[in-house]
């Protein structure tokens, strides 16, 4: 759909997402298997959008789960980091679980 326009100027890191903190202050790792773990932290600006084709689509950060394979949208000049815009993605074959 539309909404996977990509970062508009931000950076951006996709992988799995461990570690997970649900509330207004939550925030989360993304492992991108390749030995990077990256922290976000969740602002009030944070988006949650779904191109998973996943039965329930997710649409807040709430209903994030570790396991969920995530686009972030990122700022080089935060500190910390903060997850502007959050797409769940179809796990690559490899990961995919059996359900």
């Amino acid at each position: 759909g539309p909404a996977f326009a990509g970062c508009e100027g931000m950076r951006e890191f996709t992988g799995l997402v461990q570690n997970m903190k649900k509330g207004k202050k939550g925030g989360f790792l993304v492992d991108n298997r390749q030995g990077d773990k990256v922290k976000f932290i969740r602002d009030d600006s944070s988006a949650v959008t779904d191109e998973s084709g996943g039965a329930k689509p997710k649409a807040d950060w709430d209903e994030l789960a570790n396991g969920d394979y995530v686009s972030v949208c990122w700022k080089m000049t935060d500190n910390p980091r903060k997850a502007y815009k959050v797409t769940v993605m179809p796990a690559p074959k490899e990961e995919a679980a059996d359900e």
